[in-house]
């Protein structure tokens, strides 16, 4: 039924409840029926708002053209159905029980639903529902007055989320007007700056200022906010209760709708923790965490500067590399707390024996460094190396007791010896190597025959990573010959490298490289294993009880190694009796022997395999050591031989070593005999064994068999003694 045929068939009028144009125009006294019909026909067609009629039973009778725009339905869509067609399931329960109730009762309603529109979408409606009765009091229509108010839920609702955000947000907010007064602060804002509200209203966001920004500072950011009408940035302010903090600040200009500003908005949070932070960061970047010197990094700028400036004066920049002698016996012995409190103390001592101008610096562990610039003359670098050793020689108060280190000094000067710094640093590391080779607690300055000497270490080292690979190592064998009775079943194999290109290169060139860069490992291993296979060899062919000599390097005891089998292990699965090896060591291995030395050396007793203890009597020589990791050999060193004479500080020497070794049970071999006259003194002083070129030198594998059947066939006793 259409809104006209409706007007005329409800007779004297209808009223329409939230209408007052309609309202007033069926109250107006003097006016025909037919006139009020259709001036309230063309009231309610034209209205802005929705007007839906509906029967008793809620069926659709009529609605304007403003329900149609809203609703997206037309009049003919709907007419006939049921008013729920419009109802959403998010309006609340409580709303649609307030509907019903009133609906039942036939009377008025007001309230606000989300309802759907034809497309599905979802909008807020304002709705008024009044009831109309005829003459009789009988319903006869509902009327519904609708609005689309979701434009004004939305802006309730971000009004509602901006007040929460204000009120709770972590950031201080305080908003200004035009003049730049406050008018309004958050709970944050009172939480950081510890001012209420009350307490700042009118007054302006200076009265936060520490004082550390100057007047242009501020000058600068106001002109900012006047031309782009915003500025960010670090600010420093004070709190109430007088401490500063850093904040970061943003304060924006906000305008009417003529473009004027009417308030400022300044928005900030606390970043005290972040500026703390962060030059925590900066200072690990740049200073050592145990000492508080300078670090690598740091030290290398200010390495750089000092080159750079020694490059317009013309004077010349010393560096100083020092590492502790003996300090990981510091840890060892009493733990890395102690060894960390040794170098706080070492480092404070170095500090204070340099210049105030010079830098000290610690590079990792236990080495440091020191940069003295300004020299004309090498006076002052020789004073303060000398200085930092008498420094720290001096013994250290730690917890348990004492400690007592030295240090090694290389000294490297820009620009006699580098013209760049990664080559002056490698000088002065190579000088205090050299340091080290002259005894420690001594200071070195860089030689060229440093670098040549290290370029030749280089390239040692390198050719040997492929030297065993390609094959050019082989054994020698020098005959060890009982003196008492001239039979030759013992021998030392020797190492020989058999280069490509320089030919033969002595071990004592090649050995040192390989234990400080770790093949050595490697190289014994292979050592071990091929004279186990010449010695099972020399059993078969010449005597059943043949012995070979083989030296392990401290290097191998201390470091792990990736074989799945010890040596005993490896004799016994090849059948080769464990009495054939003799394992040779040096004295420094025992001066410096940890539990794992200890264990690795009883172990090999136990397997039956004999311990000769070399080059006796150059090194730390000491009963207690002998007694404790019962070795079975030592031997006498070529350097006591070599001046062997009747009479000589070397023959008492050697006849002390032979009785002290015999009284501890332990056989004697005496090396370097190359004369008759020593052969002589030695047999007479009761050693027991001789090696030598009196004898032979050291030879090929198939040399020295030879050399075992022509000593065999010559003498019913071996070599003629």
């Amino acid at each position: 039924m259409t809104l006209a045929r409706l007007l005329a068939e409800t007779g004297a009028g209808l009223p329409v409840a939230n209408n007052q144009a309609a309202v007033g125009l069926c109250q107006s006294s003097g006016t025909r029926p037919e006139l009020k019909r259709v001036t309230l026909l063309h009231a309610i067609a034209s209205i802005s708002q929705g007007v839906l009629i509906s029967g008793p039973d809620r069926l659709i009778l009529s609605a304007n053209k403003a329900f149609e725009n809203m609703s997206g339905y037309s009049e003919a869509e709907l007419l006939g159905r049921n008013c729920a067609l419009l109802q959403g399931p998010q309006t609340s329960p409580k709303t649609l029980k307030e509907l019903r109730m009133a609906l039942h009762a036939e009377e008025p309603f007001y309230g606000e639903l989300l309802n759907y529109r034809k497309d599905g979408a979802i909008f807020w409606n304002e709705l008024s529902i009044n009831p109309v009765f005829d003459r009789g009091g009988a319903l006869t229509h509902y009327v519904g007055i609708q609005r689309d108010v979701t434009e004004r839920k939305l802006h309730q609702t971000q009004l509602k989320l901006a007040a929460q955000v204000f009120a709770q947000g972590h950031e201080g907010i305080m908003v200004m007007d035009e003049q730049r007064a406050i008018v309004m602060v958050n709970q944050a804002f009172t939480d950081i700056s510890g001012y209420t509200q009350a307490e700042v209203l009118g007054k302006t966001n200076r009265m936060l200022s520490s004082g550390r920004q100057s007047d242009s500072f501020y000058r600068a950011k106001w002109q900012a906010i006047d031309t782009t009408g915003s500025w960010q940035g670090e600010v420093w302010h004070r709190r109430k209760d007088g401490a500063e903090y850093l904040e970061w600040l943003t304060i924006s200009a906000m305008v009417d709708d003529q473009g004027c500003v009417c308030n400022y908005i300044g928005t900030f949070s606390d970043i005290s923790e972040q500026l703390a932070a962060r030059e925590r960061i900066t200072w690990l970047s740049h200073f050592d965490v145990l000492t508080h010197l300078p670090n690598r990094a740091l030290f290398m700028d200010r390495l750089g500067l000092e080159i750079k400036r020694a490059q317009r004066t013309g004077l010349t920049v010393a560096v100083l590399l020092l590492d502790i002698d003996h300090f990981k016996e510091i840890n060892d012995a009493l733990g890395h707390d102690q060894g960390d409190r040794l170098l706080v103390a070492a480092a404070q001592r170095v500090r204070n024996v340099v210049r105030d101008m010079d830098t000290v610096a610690r590079l990792g562990g236990d080495e440091f460094a020191v940069i003295v610039s300004d020299l004309q003359d090498l006076q002052p670098v020789k004073t303060i190396a000398q200085n930092i050793l008498d420094a720290l020689v001096a013994p250290f108060e730690l917890e348990a007791s004492s400690g007592y280190v030295s240090a090694s000094v290389g000294i490297a000067l820009y620009p006699s010896d580098a013209s760049d710094i990664e080559t002056l640093l490698k000088s002065a590391d190579q000088a205090m190597y050299a340091a080290k080779a002259s005894g420690r607690n001594c200071y070195s300055f860089f030689t060229p025959e440093l670098q040549d000497h290290a370029q030749n270490r280089l390239w040692l080292t390198n050719e040997l990573r492929s030297a065993l690979t390609n094959d050019q190592f082989w054994l020698a064998y020098q005959p060890i010959v009982n003196l008492k009775t001239g039979e030759v079943r013992k021998a030392e194999a020797l190492i020989r490298w058999q280069h490509p290109v320089r030919g033969l290169i002595s071990p004592a060139d090649f050995i040192p490289v390989a234990e400080s860069s770790g093949l050595i490992v490697e190289i014994g291993e292979w050592v071990f294993r091929t004279a186990a296979t010449q010695v099972a060899h020399l059993c078969k062919t010449h005597a059943a009880d043949f012995q070979l000599s083989v030296n392990k390097s401290p290097a191998q005891f201390h470091r792990q190694t990736a074989k799945s089998e010890t040596w005993d292990q490896h004799l016994e699965r090849h059948g080769i009796s464990c009495h054939s090896i003799v394992v040779e060591i040096t004295e420094g291995l025992l001066l410096e022997a940890s539990q794992r030395v200890d264990d690795q050396l009883r172990s090999l007793r136990e397997a039956g395999i004999q311990v000769s203890l070399d080059d006796f009597g150059t090194g730390y020589s000491s009963l207690a050591y002998l007694q404790k990791h019962d070795i079975d050999y030592v031997k006498i060193d070529q350097s006591f031989v070599r001046n062997l004479c009747c009479g000589s500080k070397e023959m008492t020497l050697c006849e002390a070593i032979i009785a002290m070794a015999h009284k501890l049970g332990i056989q004697v071999i005496a090396e370097g005999i190359e004369t008759t006259e020593q052969l002589e003194l030695l047999r007479a002083a009761g050693c027991d064994y001789g090696q030598g070129y009196l004898f032979a030198r050291p030879m090929s594998a198939l040399a020295f068999d030879n050399f075992l059947a022509q000593s065999g066939a010559d003498s019913p006793h071996g070599v003629s003694t």
